[in-house]
């Protein structure tokens, strides 16, 4: 069923910025920074952040990027450097990422609750230009020839930047370097750009229908791409994104509670964890019997999305406001894939709500297709490299 917001995605002409209406979503290829600074100038009073420190409006959070962009530049930060973010789950986190896409450089995230080993060895393979952290940063990575600055508002070299008056467009640039778990041998990085992140973008946005009024949370972890899909979807939409602590994450009771005071309206979570959500919060899902025919069947390993509609209220669960997008295994890979299981996998679709406007049927990107190639660019079979 095609989204009834299809009407209103349209790229723009030369010389223009694109037009973003409380209903519109811009159309790929686009840099999110370009995006987000136009939600900015138009709706500088929207809520883009939220966090129990308190939120942060469009406008600010423009402004503050603006800011950490000068003081970068100023440090040497420029087209095709690659910035560490070593930050915990905050304003500043994602304030200083996108700092780095203004100063035209990309972002590589480095989750302070990593082993010691695991950041020094990232860091040491990545090549950052920098590396932006908190005071006992440097001491986690010695000896490293990166040098690691302190996130200071109050050092003279951040205060007294002078904001960035431009925000680069550029679709081809590099978004971010996303570094793999390393269960299988070596962490390796994945370079996403821009174009890449902005097809993810307009699926998600087009698939689950999301618009200004939209709360989604920020749960994964910092170091996997999952949560770079948490974010900038909704930045880009001019919706809110809602910071949850780390004994939110990692307790039942709590998220459902939090789900529920917040107003999160879409919420990601692993697939596992959605089981365990679902078998410990909701109703029983009816007889197969009693389910539509779609829901009788499911591929293996999967639960019955349709088959849960008696649990769900106008956007979720029983008793929640939200959607949930379950993922996981190994969902921890590139975004610039085509996210298609991302999405067939999850226990609870926007898809399964009445009224809820779709993308593809087959949940697919649309202009793009999957491949397994050799090392030589060749198709061998059934064996291969995905290659989207």
């Amino acid at each position: 069923m095609a989204s009834q917001h299809n009407a209103s995605l349209q790229s723009p002409r030369d010389g223009e910025s694109p037009a973003i209406r409380s209903t519109d979503h811009v159309a790929p290829p686009f840099a999110a920074p370009h995006i987000v600074a136009e939600i900015a100038r138009r709706h500088p009073d929207a809520t883009a952040l939220v966090a129990p420190c308190g939120t942060l409006s469009y406008a600010e959070l423009d402004a503050q990027a603006s800011r950490v962009a000068a003081w970068l530049t100023a440090r040497g930060v420029g087209r095709e450097s690659l910035v560490g973010v070593c930050l915990e789950r905050s304003f500043d986190q994602l304030v200083v990422a996108l700092g780095a896409w203004k100063a035209g450089a990309a972002f590589l995230p480095l989750d302070p609750s990593w082993p010691d080993g695991r950041l020094q060895t990232i860091v040491e393979e990545a090549a950052c230009a920098l590396v932006v952290g908190r005071e006992d940063t440097a001491t986690r990575v010695p000896n490293s020839p990166t040098p690691v600055v302190t996130l200071d508002w109050q050092a003279p070299e951040l205060a007294d930047a002078e904001p960035l008056a431009t925000t680069p467009n550029d679709p081809d640039a590099l978004a971010y370097v996303i570094y793999t778990s390393g269960t299988t041998g070596k962490p390796k990085g994945v370079e996403v750009t821009h174009a890449n992140l902005s097809w993810l973008i307009g699926w998600h946005n087009e698939a689950f229908g999301v618009t200004p009024e939209d709360r989604g949370s920020h749960l994964a972890g910092l170091g996997f791409d999952a949560s770079v899909w948490e974010v900038w979807p909704y930045l880009c939409a001019g919706a809110s994104v809602v910071l949850a602590t780390d004994d939110v994450r990692t307790s039942d009771e709590r998220l459902r509670a939090w789900l529920i005071v917040q107003g999160v309206t879409i919420v990601f979570v692993p697939t596992a964890g959605t089981r365990r959500f679902l078998r410990r919060h909701a109703a029983p899902p009816p007889p197969v019997r009693d389910r539509p025919p779609a829901a009788r069947e499911s591929p293996a390993g999967t639960l019955p999305t349709s088959g849960f509609a008696p649990i769900m209220g106008a956007k979720g669960f029983r008793g929640l406001p939200c959607v949930s997008v379950g993922g996981g295994g190994r969902d921890h890979q590139d975004l610039g894939r085509t996210g298609h299981d991302r999405a067939r996998r999850g226990v609870l679709r926007r898809a399964d709500v009445p009224g809820a406007p779709t993308a593809r049927a087959d949940g697919r990107l649309p202009g793009r297709r999957t491949a397994a190639l050799d090392d030589r660019g060749r198709s061998p079979g059934a064996r291969g490299e995905p290659v989207a």
